[in-house]
């Protein structure tokens, strides 16, 4: 496109990533947790302004999980249903549902391939208690 001197031009840059996934006929998803624990890290400041950077990086609360997939087609973590349950530091109970629209928000769409296993993060509201920590994911 010719532009004529001193006027205002604007550029669009279009881009579309297409994910095409071919299932066997038959195949059902089943992933295994391979392990799961509560942990507290600091928060990323990528996409953060060097001046917006605070001098001490706060500490985000969660589940760090180990979540592995032995079947033959690809397994969408973020559309599954997740049930957490634990005892949180001090005591009480703790239980989290996630359906898969909700889990997507917290993790992406969670494409695991067949035969691979991912690390995930859930961010916790409480700081909960390792050996009470059981996760349930329903495919």
């Amino acid at each position: 496109v010719a532009f004529e001197p001193g006027q205002i031009q604007v550029h669009v840059v279009v881009n579309f990533n297409v994910l095409v996934n071919v299932v066997p006929s038959g195949a059902q998803p089943s992933a295994t947790l391979r392990s799961a624990e509560y942990v507290e890290r600091e928060q990323s400041m990528k996409g953060v302004a060097e001046d917006d950077i605070p001098d001490v990086s706060p500490i985000v609360m969660g589940i760090a999980f180990d979540l592995a997939y032995d079947g033959n087609r690809f397994f969408y973590a973020g559309q599954a249903n997740w049930r957490i349950s634990a005892q949180t530091v001090d005591g009480q109970s703790f239980e989290r549902s996630y359906s898969g629209i909700e889990m997507a928000r917290v993790i992406g769409t969670g494409v695991v391939a067949p035969g691979k296993n991912r690390f995930f993060f859930i961010p916790t509201e409480v700081p909960l208690q390792n050996k009470t920590l059981s996760i349930t994911v329903e495919p």
